[in-house]
Parts: structure tokens; C-alpha cells; sequence
């Protein structure tokens, strides 16, 4: 399947939530439509974010690849290492397939529906890069308050946390000068880290009990990982 390089990146993102919803659709229907819109649903997201990042030269042959991992390579983007088979299964499927009927034995329905829910997990990424990538646009008074512009150093560090989150927060600029990212449970607990470019200060609610701390060290992606798998592993008090 060849990309049209005159579609907008608008049309890309209609794209991969059309082919989200087709997938899950079909989660325990047809393994070879779940695999399929899975691998589209990835290529063309990282084809939004190309178009709405940068341009480089060579552009129409990168938006008329469906190829996952040149795609990837292109964008620059850091994705978990867990992912990585993830993609090479993906790219392997879609090559020695012609949808809707494949050259070769379908591939097995677990697997498609792990590779459906890699591939949410995959453009979650890629949207909050590029919420990145909008915040580090951002002009001297962007709040219409005076708020200064973000530092390069600080895009950077946000962009490397997000690569190694397996759940991704919601991003947001703030006047104080920090990127927020925060995620929250439908019990009402609650995390929040302000990234700054030379600390992160983290606030969360766990059963109504507040608690706040201040990271400095060098090892804040781990640190940073850690909390957050603890908070989405912690369940709500029982009365």
C-alpha cells in the first residue's frame, strides 16, 4: 500500500483512529484485520508526526513507506525496548501479506491482540511527542501572561522520560516554567511531576494522603518509572 504525499497530517490521524477502532472491532473476530490495522494504525501516526516535526529532504519516499522500523529510524523517535519485536513482527506480517488475504497462514488471534495492544500503546507515545513538539513551539508569551518560551534541554529530558513510561501521562505546559505530566485513577488518586530542566517535583494523591517529593539526581528516569509503576500498581483502600 503506497502513501499519498499529498495527504495532510490531519488525514493521517483520522487514519489511525480509524484503524484503531477497526481493530478493536474485530479483537476477537480475524486476527489478520487486527494485525493489519495495527501495523497501519502505527505507520501512519509516525507519518503525523514527521509531517507536523520537521521536514527533511527525502520526505515523499519516507511518507510512502509503510515500513515501521524506517519509519521510526526517520522520526528520531525512542520507543521502550520492549516494543521492539512488537515492530519486527509487524513489519514481517505486512510484508508476505496482501490485505485482505494473506499469502501465507494467519497469523494466530493472541498474538494479533498483542500486537493490537502494543500499537495503542505505540501512538500514546507518539501523540505525547508530539504535544512535545507543540509545547516546544511555544513564543514569549504563549499565556498572553509573559510566559517565557522552553528550553531545548527540557524538551529533550520530557521527550526521554516519555520514551520510557509504559503508560503514558498527560502533558501539559505552565507559566512557572515547567512541563507537567500527571495521570490520574478513577478513585480520585493522583500524580503529577513538574519537569523542570534541573529538577522534578513530584505531588501525588494516594487515599486521600498527599504526599511530595523533590528528584535531583542524575538516575531521574528511573526514579521517575519507578513512581509511576508504583502508583498504577496501588490499589484504592477498602473500607
Amino acid at each position: 500500500m503506497r502513501c499519498d504525499t499529498t495527504m495532510n497530517n490531519h488525514t493521517y490521524g483520522y487514519i489511525v483512529m480509524k484503524r484503531l477502532k477497526n481493530a478493536k472491532r474485530n479483537l476477537n473476530l480475524d486476527a489478520d484485520i487486527v494485525a493489519y490495522a495495527s501495523h497501519q494504525a502505527i505507520a501512519n501516526k509516525l507519518k503525523h508526526y514527521i509531517l507536523t516535526t520537521y521536514f527533511k529532504p527525502g520526505i515523499k519516499d519516507i511518507l510512502n513507506t509503510s515500513n515501521l522500523s524506517l519509519l521510526i529510524t526517520k522520526s528520531e523517535i525512542k520507543l521502550p525496548s520492549k516494543y521492539q519485536s512488537n515492530i519486527a513482527q509487524l513489519d514481517n506480517y505486512y510484508s508476505n501479506c496482501r490485505y485482505p488475504s494473506p499469502l501465507y497462514e494467519d497469523i494466530e488471534l493472541h498474538t494479533a491482540q498483542t500486537l493490537f495492544h502494543s500499537a495503542k500503546d505505540i501512538v500514546d507515545i507518539i501523540n505525547n511527542r508530539i504535544i512535545l513538539n507543540d509545547i516546544a513551539h511555544l513564543k514569549r508569551n504563549w499565556d498572553d501572561n509573559n510566559a517565557n518560551p522552553f528550553p531545548a534541554n527540557l524538551i529533550e529530558k520530557c521527550a526521554n522520560l516519555i520514551s520510557q513510561l509504559e503508560v503514558q501521562p498527560f502533558i501539559s505546559p505552565t507559566a512557572c516554567g515547567a512541563i507537567q505530566m500527571e495521570y490520574e485513577k478513577e478513585n480520585g488518586d493522583y500524580l503529577e511531576f513538574e519537569v523542570y530542566p534541573e529538577r522534578i517535583e513530584v505531588y501525588q494523591v494516594i487515599n486521600n494522603i498527599e504526599h511530595e517529593e523533590t528528584l535531583t539526581s542524575s538516575n531521574y528516569l528511573n526514579e521517575v518509572k519507578q513512581i509511576v509503576s508504583d502508583f498504577l500498581k496501588c490499589n484504592p483502600s477498602k473500607d
